[in-house]
């Protein structure tokens, strides 16, 4: 998204567009995986969040506007998940086990949909797994 929303209807627009997909693929992962919607919306809007911060914090200057589908790659998965999960403490647990199940959602609404080739989603699918191992232990 580019612009403020409180200033300009264009990046409003976008805003409203970028939410409507979000609660789509959460309507989605309701209906053909009764995960719950709520749950899936604010995993999704945490991932959002994440890509944004990790666009801010490597000062990436790109004109080509960030799309969704571009931080589904292996690479740099697990420094999102980690930047993003912080606590008082270390990492918030529960928000990075939420962030990836978020990814999840995403990873299987992109195979549905058949707008990520299988073998992205195998590699995306296998580090996914090992973040959870990482979790758990």
């Amino acid at each position: 998204m580019g612009g403020d929303i409180r200033k300009s209807k264009k990046a409003w627009q976008q805003c409203l567009r970028l939410y409507d997909t979000l609660l789509g693929v959460s309507r989605e992962a309701w209906q053909n995986e009764s995960f719950p919607p709520g749950c899936g919306f604010r995993g999704l809007n945490r991932l959002l969040q994440s890509i944004y911060e990790d666009r801010d914090r490597t000062s990436s200057k790109s004109t080509k506007r960030p799309n969704l589908l571009d931080y589904l790659v292996p690479a740099g998965l697990d420094e999102r998940v980690a930047h993003s999960c912080r606590g008082i403490l270390g990492l918030d647990i529960a928000r990075a086990q939420l962030m990836l199940e978020a990814y999840d959602i995403l990873l299987r609404f992109t195979q549905r949909h058949q707008l990520v080739s299988p073998g992205n989603a195998a590699a995306v699918q296998s580090e996914l797994t090992r973040l959870r191992r990482v979790l758990v232990n």
